[in-house]
């Protein structure tokens, strides 16, 4: 028996509002957060559900999941998660120090010269420490 489903009606509006105002609110305070949502397709008509769907399914939902009040939620959790704690901390380093920290910036390290080992003295060494044992 086949039955045949109407699609659902798309107005991803909601989605489209909670997205747009994680990118303001996190551009500058989470980074890292801020360059996830950057990657989000772009949802420029919230009733297209092509672009509704692709956006759903970027952030880890199926593309007709009809509930985007839980998928915003669970973006404001994403938020909070460690690896982009992390993340902002490390995109928050090598950034210009404050004058009155230059002075305890690191100093550079010397150029690492190499230079071939004195066989002579391993030899001597096996001669006299290593070979009697043998």
């Amino acid at each position: 028996m086949f039955i045949y489903r109407y699609p659902n009606p798309v107005d991803c509006s909601e989605l489209r509002k909670c997205v747009n105002e994680y990118k303001v609110d996190t551009k500058d305070k989470h980074p890292a957060f801020f360059e996830y949502l950057a990657l989000a397709p772009k949802l420029e008509d919230p009733t297209d559900s092509k672009q509704c769907g692709k956006t759903r399914e970027h952030f880890g939902f199926e593309e007709t999941f009809v509930n985007d009040v839980q998928i915003c939620q669970n973006i404001e959790q994403l938020r909070f998660e460690r690896d982009f704690t992390f993340s902002d901390d490390f995109f928050s380093q090598g950034q210009a120090l404050p004058a009155e920290e230059e002075d305890n910036a690191p100093k550079a390290v010397p150029e690492l010269k190499l230079r071939a080992p004195d066989h002579s003295k391993i030899n001597a060494f096996f001669l006299t420490a290593v070979l009697p044992f043998l």
